[in-house]
């Protein structure tokens, strides 16, 4: 895990860092959180997925996923 750390630091793909949010995009968050709680997501796990969608937009041509030891966070893959 540490070399994936470092590649990404080093912006190397297929590792990259992922963008600070801007803060409309917090708050933004902030409204949708009471209805991800309900399922059982915590603000950490909605980061990641919101990490995830921006991800989607930004490389609509290439399979995206998020690489957890989550059962949940797994799910989001999309293969093309």
């Amino acid at each position: 895990a540490r070399w994936a750390f470092l590649a990404s630091s080093a912006g190397k793909a297929p590792w990259t860092p992922v963008p600070i949010p801007e803060p409309a995009d917090l708050a933004q968050w902030q409204d949708e959180f009471p209805d991800h709680a309900m399922r059982k997501t915590g603000m950490g796990d909605l980061s990641i997925i919101k990490a995830w969608e921006a991800a989607c937009t930004r490389h609509p041509n290439r399979r995206v996923r998020i690489w957890s030891l989550d059962e949940d966070l797994q799910s989001y893959d999309r293969r093309l």
